[in-house]
């Protein structure tokens, strides 16, 4: 992988969250950037982890780390038959549902409705989040506008 990679989800807090998260699941940069564990095995660390990802979620009562917990669930394939994943995607769920910055902005709500919608038929397929990057808004700017002259 390179480095759009770590770019799914924008921004330094979701990307703080997701640091943190695999952190919390013992998988360090290296392991995931370097290929020092398959993603077989990251898929599994991830899985039997969910309560301690569930804890960083939590850890600043806000929206952000909600969602990034209901990306990693999904990202990993974690089973949506279990008890604590299905408390995973409830609480990624609500904080969709309930992010203050939907109600400030059309197409930050239109996001979270599509990312709502992802994460309540969820099926256990592994999978990314519908959505854009700062890095996808950016390009899609500079090809609208045919270059960066014109920013």
């Amino acid at each position: 992988m390179g480095w759009w990679s770590k770019t799914v989800m924008g921004g330094d807090g979701p990307l703080d969250y997701q640091g943190d998260m695999y952190d919390a699941c013992g998988v360090t940069d290296d392991d995931r950037y370097d290929g020092l564990m398959s993603p077989e095995e990251i898929d599994a660390k991830v899985q039997a982890n969910i309560p301690s990802m569930m804890t960083v979620a939590s850890r600043n009562h806000d929206e952000v780390g909600y969602q990034v917990l209901g990306v990693m669930v999904m990202r990993h394939g974690c089973d949506p038959s279990k008890r604590i994943v299905q408390k995973a995607l409830k609480m990624a769920m609500e904080n969709a549902y309930e992010d203050e910055w939907a109600h400030d902005s059309t197409e930050r709500c239109e996001h979270m409705v599509n990312f709502f919608i992802q994460l309540s038929s969820y099926d256990g397929t592994p999978q990314e989040p519908v959505s854009e990057s700062l890095f996808d808004k950016i390009f899609g700017a500079v090809l609208d506008r045919e270059g960066l002259v014109n920013l």
